[in-house]
């Protein structure tokens, strides 16, 4: 089987792995790991299978994608340090794609909503909550607290799971979710490489000092 543009994706925010393959943005396989929180134990041997399956190598690749979070800490650093590991002197260019991104092109979603908000725990009672319009361009971010998150009473709500007993349209997170703003990213050039690759929580708003010194 030829495949024209392969490019991996992988999520590694939730509790789950999910690893997929594509050609350019056509789905040629999903897996997903067998436990939960093996992310360190099962991570590689995904990536090996999938790429084994279709006789691809890792220098063969047209792009890959990456969930950067925010998300499970340990699974964003384990998925990180195996693509940087992967890709170490290999000119493939890298699609680091936020999860609150990667949620707007589930395809449950209507096509004809105005504004899409999006809310995801940081930690405790901590959220941060994202607007996007229409276009899906990101109009404002900001932390935001339970309380004041169940005050607002935000409609079309969405998360990757509930949130007290707030109405939300519940996305899981998953690899399928990076295909469409990967490929968009990888044509028009808005990528990085692995050794600028970082998860969000090492970026505004999100870095804090202690975290700024360990850079």
């Amino acid at each position: 089987m030829k495949i024209n543009q392969p490019i991996l994706h992988i999520d590694t925010c939730g509790m789950s792995c999910f690893v997929a393959l594509t050609d350019g943005d056509k789905l040629l396989r999903e897996d997903t790991s067998a436990g939960q929180r093996s992310h360190s134990e099962e991570l590689s041997l995904m990536i090996y299978n999938i790429l084994a399956r279709y006789e691809l190598k890792v220098s063969g690749l047209h792009g890959l994608s990456i969930n950067i979070g925010p998300g499970s800490y340990t699974g964003l650093r384990v998925a990180i340090a195996v693509v940087k590991g992967m890709l170490y002197g290999l000119d493939i260019p890298i699609a680091a794609i936020p999860l609150h991104e990667a949620l707007l092109y589930d395809p449950a979603l209507s096509n004809g909503q105005k504004n899409y908000h999006i809310a995801l725990h940081m930690r405790k009672e901590d959220y941060m909550l994202y607007h996007y319009n229409d276009q899906r361009r990101l109009i404002d971010e900001k932390r935001i607290g339970l309380d004041a998150l169940m005050e607002a009473q935000i409609p079309n709500l969405i998360s990757t799971k509930a949130i007290a007993d707030l109405s939300i349209k519940v996305i899981p997170p998953r690899a399928t979710l990076l295909i469409l703003p990967a490929v968009q990213r990888i044509g028009a050039s808005e990528t990085t490489c692995s050794d600028k690759l970082l998860p969000i929580y090492f970026q505004a708003p999100y870095i804090t000092t202690r975290r700024k010194e360990l850079l």
